[in-house]
C-alpha cells in the first residue's frame, strides 16, 4: 500500500488552497482584505521601528550674497517601535478519518485537506476580523495592535509605538466620541479632521447600520462600484459608497457605533517570514502536517507574524457612539 506523502501534500495545499482561502476571508472582511493587499513585508528584528516625522525643518530659506548660510542641524524625526504578533490555526485530521476516506488514497486525502483548511477560513476570518478592530491588549496583550490603539488621541492606548500621546500630541489622531446621528456635516467634519492639503483618508469604514443610514444621505450623489477588495471600479462588483469620492465600506467586525477614516498611506499590515517554511504575500506561513506522538492524526499550522502599524495617527480619524 502506497504511503501517503504529506510533504507534497502539504506543498499542494499551500500552493493551490490556502491563496483561495485567503482570498475568501478577503471577501468576507473588505477592509482586511485591502490591507493583505498592500501588505509590507517586515525584516527582521525583535521590534519593527518606524522613523516618524514630527516637524518640519526650520533652517533654510532666503539669504542676501555672501550672507553667512546656517547649517545647524535640527532633529525631526523620531523612531516608533511595534512588536511582532503571532496568529496561529491549527489543521487537524485524525487518523480515524484519514482510514474512513482510504487511507493513502492521495485525491481523497487531499479532499479532507480542502475541507479541512475550509473550516480554518471561518476561525482566521474571526481571529483577523476582531483584532483588526482592537486595542492589541487581548490575550495578555498577544493580539494584534488593531484600530483601537492606531487611531486614538491617548483615550484608549496612551502608549503607542513607545510615543507616549499625551506629551508628544503630533501622535494623536482625532477622536470624537458621542458623535449621535450620523449626518454630512458631521462626516465632512471628521474627514477634515484628519486631512492636511491632498493628504487625507482614503477608505471610510463603518457598520452595517451606519452604512445604511449614509447610503439613505448620499443617495442622491453618484454611486460607484466596487470590486471584491472594496476597490471602485467603473462596472460590475458589489456596489458601495463614496464620500468625496473616498470608498465607505461596512465591515461586520466593525464596533458598533464606530466610523474609522483610514489613510492607508500610513496604515499598514507588516508582515515577517518564516525562518523555515515558505510564507505568501499576506505573511501567512503553512507548516508541514507531522503526526504528534501523543495524537492518533496529523497535525499542522497556518501562522502568521506581523502587526498593524500607523506611522502617522493624525492622518486617520475615528469617531464612537454614531447613532443612524
Amino acid at each position: 500500500m502506497a504511503v501517503t506523502d504529506w510533504d507534497n501534500l502539504t506543498s499542494i495545499t499551500r500552493e493551490r488552497v490556502l491563496p483561495k482561502i485567503i482570498d475568501q476571508i478577503g471577501t468576507d472582511n473588505p477592509l482586511l482584505k485591502r490591507f493583505f493587499d498592500a501588505a509590507v513585508l517586515w525584516d527582521g528584528g525583535t521590534y519593527l521601528e518606524i522613523p516618524v516625522k514630527y516637524r518640519h525643518n526650520s533652517q533654510g530659506g532666503s539669504y542676501s550674497g555672501l550672507e553667512r548660510l546656517s547649517t545647524n542641524q535640527e532633529t525631526t524625526r523620531t523612531r516608533a517601535r511595534f512588536p511582532v504578533k503571532q496568529l496561529f490555526q491549527p489543521i487537524v485530521i485524525s487518523n480515524l478519518d484519514l482510514a474512513k476516506n482510504g487511507g493513502s488514497d492521495q485525491v481523497k486525502v487531499a479532499g479532507l485537506m480542502e475541507t479541512e483548511m475550509e473550516e480554518a477560513k471561518e476561525s482566521l476570518k474571526d481571529k483577523f476580523g476582531t483584532q483588526l478592530f482592537s486595542d492589541g491588549t487581548g490575550n495578555n496583550s498577544k493580539n494584534i495592535t488593531g484600530l483601537k490603539a492606531a487611531i486614538d488621541d491617548g483615550t484608549v492606548v496612551d502608549n503607542y509605538g513607545g510615543i507616549v500621546r499625551t506629551t508628544y500630541t503630533w501622535f494623536k489622531s482625532s477622536l470624537t466620541t458621542s458623535f449621535g446621528s450620523v449626518t454630512l456635516g458631521k462626516l465632512a467634519t471628521l474627514f477634515d479632521s484628519a486631512k492636511s492639503g491632498s493628504d487625507r483618508p482614503t477608505v471610510i469604514v463603518t457598520t452595517e447600520t451606519l452604512w445604511s443610514a449614509l447610503e439613505a444621505l448620499l443617495q442622491t450623489q453618484v454611486r460607484f462600484t466596487a470590486d471584491s477588495n472594496g476597490y471602485a471600479s467603473a462596472d460590475g462588483g458589489l456596489q458601495n459608497l463614496s464620500f468625496r469620492t473616498v470608498p465607505v465600506i461596512s465591515d461586520e467586525y466593525c464596533p458598533s457605533g464606530e466610523i474609522y477614516m483610514i489613510n492607508e498611506k500610513y496604515v499598514k499590515l507588516y508582515y515577517m517570514k518564516h525562518a523555515k517554511h515558505p510564507t505568501d504575500s499576506q505573511g501567512m506561513t503553512m507548516t508541514p502536517l507531522r503526526e504528534p506522538t501523543d495524537q492518533d492524526g496529523q497535525v499542522g499550522f497556518i501562522l502568521w507574524y506581523g502587526n498593524l502599524v500607523n506611522s502617522q495617527p493624525r492622518r486617520s480619524a475615528r469617531a464612537t457612539g454614531a447613532t443612524a
